[in-house]
C-alpha cells in the first residue's frame, strides 16, 4: 500500500520540447493543459487528498474514496500529508494483524496504541495520530462501511490525558524579527510584492495559511476606501469553508496590510494574468488573489517553499503558523495591558501562572482576554490560548516601544479592543 498527492501546479510548468516531443507540447498548450485542469476539477481531484495505491501499484478505488471522505471529517485545515501519514501507520499494522478498518474493535486499538506507546511516541504525537485515526473511522462510517467509532468506545481511553501531553510552546518570533523576515527574506525576488502582501494578512487577522489562501480578488477595497475608512484596520469575514471545523469568524485586516495586497494586486497580479493569458492558459483569471509563477491560485506547498527560502536567506525560521502565533502574543499583550499598567508587569503575571493547573485562577484574571484572542484565532477550545501565556511569561522581547510599533502595524485599539470585541 501507498499514498501519493497530486500536485496540481506542475500542469502549468511549460517542458523543453524535447522531453515529450514538440508536437504533443504545442498540443499541450492549445488546448489539452485546461482540458486536464477542468478535468482535476470535474472529478474533484484535490492536491491535499491522496491517491491510495494497492501493492501491485494499482489504484485502491475503495481505499481512495475513503480518503477523500476522510479529507471532509478533518475540516480542510490540518495538513492532510501529517494525517495520512498516522491513518497510514494503522492500516499497514491491521494488515499485517489480518483486520481491516471495516472489522477492527476496541481492543485491537487497545493493543495497537499499546505498540505505539512502547516504541517512544511523545504523548502529543500520540494525541494528534489519534485524532487522525479517529477522524478515520468517522470517515468509515459516513460512508456505511461500519455502524461505530471503535476509538469512542465506552471506558476505552484513546487519548493521553496525562500532563505532557499538552500542546507544546508555539513557534514564536519578535516584530523585529518579522520585518527582517519580510523584508529581506519574503521581499526577495519576483514575487516578493505577493509574498509581503500575504503575511501582512496572516499577521493582522491572524489567519491560517488556508484562510488567509481562500481570500478572493472581488474581496479586496480598492485604494481609496480603504484609506477613507475610519479607524486604522477594516473588517473581514473568514468563511465558513476556509475556517478550521467549518467555523465563520470575524477578523481585522490593517490598512497597511491591505495596501500592500492591493499594490500586489494592481502590479505584479495583472502582470501574471497577461502572461497566462497570452500562454493561454485561461481567457478568465482565476478569483483567488494569490497567484503562482504560472498565474494559477497559489496552494499550500508554494506558499511552503516561499518561506522556506525566506527562512534560509534570512537565518529566521517562520511559517505561516509562527505569523498567526506572533498576532496572538502581541493581541493578548495589548489586551492585557489595558488592565495592567505596563507590559512588564503582565510577563511577570504570565509567567507566575504559567505553569499553574489551576484553571479558576487563569479565567478569573486572565479569562477575558483570552476568550477574545480564543474567538479571535477561532479555536475551539477555551484552554488551547493558555500556552500564549507560556510564551508573554518566557519571552523577554515584548517591552512597551514595541507595542508602539504593534499599534502601528495592527490598528488595535479603537478597532480590535473598542469597537470589535
Amino acid at each position: 500500500m501507498d499514498f501519493v498527492f497530486t500536485n496540481k501546479a506542475l500542469l502549468d510548468v511549460d517542458l523543453d520540447d524535447g522531453v515529450l516531443g514538440a508536437e504533443f507540447e504545442k498540443a499541450w498548450k492549445e488546448g489539452l493543459r485546461q482540458i486536464s485542469r477542468r478535468a482535476l476539477v470535474t472529478v474533484g481531484v484535490e492536491d491535499r487528498v491522496p491517491f491510495v495505491l494497492a501493492e501491485d501499484g494499482t489504484l485502491d478505488l475503495e481505499l481512495s474514496e475513503l480518503f477523500r471522505t476522510f479529507a471532509g471529517q478533518v475540516g480542510g485545515r490540518t495538513t492532510m500529508a501529517s494525517y495520512t501519514h498516522h491513518a497510514a501507520t494503522l492500516m499497514r499494522y491491521l494488515q499485517q494483524a489480518g483486520l481491516d478498518l471495516n472489522t477492527v474493535e476496541a481492543g485491537h486499538l487497545a493493543t495497537y496504541r499499546k505498540i505505539r506507546n512502547s516504541s517512544g511516541i511523545e504523548p502529543i504525537s500520540w494525541n494528534s495520530e489519534a485524532a487522525a485515526i479517529k477522524s478515520l473511522f468517522d470517515a468509515a462510517i459516513v460512508l456505511r462501511r461500519r455502524k461505530d467509532n471503535p476509538c469512542t468506545f465506552p471506558s476505552f481511553v484513546w487519548y493521553n490525558r496525562n500532563p505532557g501531553a499538552a500542546n507544546k510552546t508555539p513557534d514564536f518570533i519578535s516584530l523585529a524579527q518579522f520585518e527582517k523576515f519580510r523584508d529581506e527574506g519574503l521581499a526577495f525576488g519576483p514575487y516578493g510584492l505577493r509574498n509581503v502582501a500575504f503575511a501582512n494578512l496572516l499577521l493582522t487577522g491572524g489567519l491560517r495559511l488556508d484562510e488567509g489562501n481562500e481570500y478572493r480578488a472581488d474581496w479586496l477595497p480598492d485604494s481609496s476606501t480603504i484609506r477613507n475608512a475610519r479607524g486604522r484596520s477594516l473588517e473581514h469575514q473568514v468563511t465558513a469553508e476556509a475556517g478550521k471545523g467549518h467555523r465563520a469568524r470575524k477578523v481585522r485586516i490593517s490598512k497597511v496590510g491591505l495596501l500592500s495586497m492591493r499594490m500586489y494586486a494592481d502590479i505584479l497580479r495583472d502582470e501574471q494574468i497577461a502572461k497566462a493569458i497570452a500562454k493561454g492558459r485561461y481567457t478568465e483569471p482565476p478569483t483567488a488573489l494569490w497567484l503562482n509563477q504560472g498565474g494559477m491560485p497559489m496552494g499550500e506547498i508554494g506558499w511552503g517553499d516561499a518561506f522556506r527560502r525566506a527562512s534560509e536567506r534570512t537565518g529566521i525560521k517562520a511559517t505561516p503558523k509562527t505569523i498567526r502565533h506572533m498576532c496572538a502574543v502581541y493581541l493578548l499583550s495589548r489586551l492585557l495591558k489595558i488592565s495592567l499598567s505596563s507590559v512588564e508587569n503582565v510577563q511577570t503575571e504570565a509567567g507566575r501562572l504559567a505553569g499553574s493547573s489551576a484553571t479558576d485562577i487563569y479565567k478569573s484574571i486572565f479569562g477575558d482576554p483570552l476568550r477574545k484572542v480564543q474567538k479571535y484565532l477561532g479555536h475551539a477550545r477555551y484552554e488551547t490560548t493558555f500556552i500564549y501565556l507560556d510564551i508573554l511569561g518566557s519571552h523577554q522581547g515584548i517591552d512597551d516601544d514595541e507595542l508602539s510599533v504593534f499599534d502601528q502595524v495592527y490598528g488595535m485599539e479603537e478597532d480590535y479592543v473598542g469597537v470589535y470585541f
